[in-house]
Formats: structure tokens, C-alpha cells, sequence
């Protein structure tokens, strides 16, 4: 997450790189236009010493390794918003990860999409970063990021992002999906980030409020639970069947 923050940032249009409620988890809002200042909710503590400790490397002082030393504090689920961030509407919203609804993390920072090609690049993003993080050596000695103090770039994000595909156990099953991964699908957009409209602004105002809320899919989770149809006395007598 932090290495590739600002690669990710980089390829997101520019609606989408300082928006309010799915900005940066280790920057933040610094965007020029003073009519959005009222949009931008103060941060949390958990989240201001995540973002000094970022800056740290940022500003060349410490290499990535304070900072992963700081997230191998975490010892089970329960202490991930406690150091990684303890509000939902950032770009990686680790809460629902501690839930026994979701157990998921969701990705906020991507655009809304109208079409099937776009809807699959970024679910391809999502499932190659994932599989990316999980076989890189990140704390070890010899990890590649560990003793430096540079950013990823967006070459570095595009490779990162072939390696997961490669990894996926089911990936020769995802037909054309390593296509969606290209460097033409993940281009920098130098544009800078733009501030919404009146009516833009409006909904933003009410996600804000809405930020303590349990998501919509922690909801329909939660509520399935006590939906579900019990078939032990149908004909067949499959007891152990269920239907959510």
C-alpha cells in the first residue's frame, strides 16, 4: 500500500486522486481550490501517525522499513485499524477486514465505470495487487523495498501488478484478463485534481456524514445471517443444505 500510494495516485483520473472520500492512506488532501476545505474531515490520531511516519520516508529521513516495522506491530485482525487506519473512506477502507460479515478489504480509489472492459481492469487491478503483496518479502533484509526510500513509479506499479497475475493460481482460468494489465491501461495522468461540482459537492457532504456507518455490503452481509432458509424438512432430506 504505501511503496505504490503514489503510483496509484498517478494513474487514477483526476476526480479520483484527492477526493474526500477515498483519499490517499498516507497523505494528506492538499487540494489548491479553498471552496473544498469544508469537505476535508480532520484526521484521526491513528491516521496522523500514519502519515507522519510516511512522511518520514517521504522526505528521505527513514527508509520503508520504519515503516513496515510499524505495521508488523499488528499481531491479529483486531489491531489492523489501530495502526493502518481507523476510518473508512480512504483509498485501501481496512475496516471491514476485522468483521465476521465481510473479512474484506475495499478498494474506494478506483473510478465508477459504465462498462463491462473498464469494470474488469480494475478488478484485475484489485486481485493481481493483492496477490502481489502477499508473495513479496517485505521486512526481510533482502526485500527490495526495505532499505530504500524511494516510491515505486508506474512502471514499477505496472510490474508489480504482472507479477500478481503470474501468481494467481486460477490466472491461466482469467481469459484475457492479464490484457487488462498494461501499461496503456495504467498510463500517469498528469492532470491535477479538480474540485466537484455544487452537486458533487452535496454528495460528499453526505458520504461524510455517513463515514461511522457500516458500509452497504457489511449490511446485506449482516442481514443474510438471519435470512437463511432451513431445507431439513423438504421431500429429499438434505438437511445441511441452506439457502442464503
Amino acid at each position: 500500500m504505501a511503496v505504490f500510494d503514489d503510483a496509484i495516485t498517478k494513474v487514477m483520473p483526476p476526480c479520483r486522486k484527492q477526493t474526500p472520500w477515498a483519499r490517499s492512506n498516507f497523505r494528506e488532501i492538499t487540494h489548491p481550490d479553498p471552496n473544498e476545505a469544508k469537505l476535508i474531515r480532520e484526521l484521526s490520531k491513528v491516521e496522523k501517525n500514519l502519515v507522519a511516519r510516511f512522511n518520514k520516508v517521504a522526505t528521505k529521513t527513514k527508509t520503508w522499513k520504519y515503516l513496515f516495522d510499524h505495521f508488523a506491530t499488528i499481531k491479529e485482525n483486531k489491531g489492523i485499524p489501530d495502526v493502518l487506519g481507523d476510518r473508512r473512506h480512504t483509498s485501501m477502507n481496512l475496516l471491514p477486514i476485522n468483521t465476521d460479515a465481510c473479512g474484506t478489504v475495499e478498494f474506494r480509489r478506483p473510478p465508477g465505470v459504465d462498462n463491462a472492459q473498464d469494470a474488469k481492469k480494475w478488478t484485475a487491478f484489485a486481485l493481481a495487487f493483492v496477490s502481489a503483496a502477499l508473495t513479496q518479502a517485505w521486512t526481510a533484509a533482502a526485500g527490495e523495498w526495505s532499505s530504500k526510500n524511494a516510491h515505486a513509479s508506474v512502471a514499477q506499479l505496472h510490474a508489480f501488478l504482472q507479477q500478481g497475475l503470474t501468481h494467481l493460481a486460477h490466472a491461466t482460468r482469467l481469459e484475457g484478463w492479464k490484457q487488462m494489465i498494461v501499461p496503456k491501461s495504467f498510463m500517469e495522468i498528469s492532470k491535477p485534481p479538480f474540485r466537484p461540482s455544487d452537486y458533487g459537492s452535496g454528495v460528499i457532504q453526505a458520504k461524510l456524514k455517513k463515514a461511522a456507518k457500516e458500509s452497504l455490503f457489511e449490511v446485506k452481509s449482516n442481514s443474510a445471517k438471519g435470512n437463511r432458509l432451513n431445507l431439513s424438512n423438504w421431500p429429499d432430506g438434505n438437511s445441511h443444505k441452506q439457502i442464503n
